[in-house]
């Protein structure tokens, strides 16, 4: 976990009067020292050479995992809580072949679900419990 909040990750940040946006490659400590909230349901913002820049979740998303956007709800998925170890992934590969769940993992071993189906199979086939699911999510 350590070593997770010291690798740097992209984040996107947008000037909401100019338009103009940055990206800034920042460690989770970097990122939480910097930013702050103006209001409850302002979102993040970060002060950057004199200006203020509001954090773009969905264009940091898009930079991070390509064209999707990738928000609760919308799918591709790369689910962060049930990635694996990525050289576990060739194992995994073949375990889901065997369970019949056809399913692709990106380069830091989370799985990428395309849908709520495919997501719900693919829990019932490793046997986890998704105990804030809906009636169409995994039980």
């Amino acid at each position: 976990m350590e070593d997770e909040l010291k690798k740097k990750k992209f984040h996107v940040f947008v000037d909401p009067d100019s338009k103009k946006s940055i990206v800034l490659n920042l460690t989770w400590k970097e990122y939480t020292d910097r930013f702050f909230y103006r209001g409850s349901m302002d979102g993040a913002w970060i002060e950057h050479e004199g200006e203020m820049y509001k954090y773009d979740l969905k264009a940091t998303a898009r930079l991070r995992y390509g064209k999707s956007n990738h928000v609760c709800g919308t799918y591709p998925y790369p689910s962060e809580a049930l990635g694996v170890n990525p050289k576990q992934v060739p194992d995994m590969l073949k375990f889901d072949a065997q369970q019949g769940v056809s399913t692709n993992y990106d380069s830091e071993g989370r799985p990428v679900f395309t849908s709520k189906g495919h997501r719900r199979a693919y829990c019932k086939a490793h046997g986890y419990v998704d105990r804030n699911a809906g009636y169409s999510d995994p039980q």
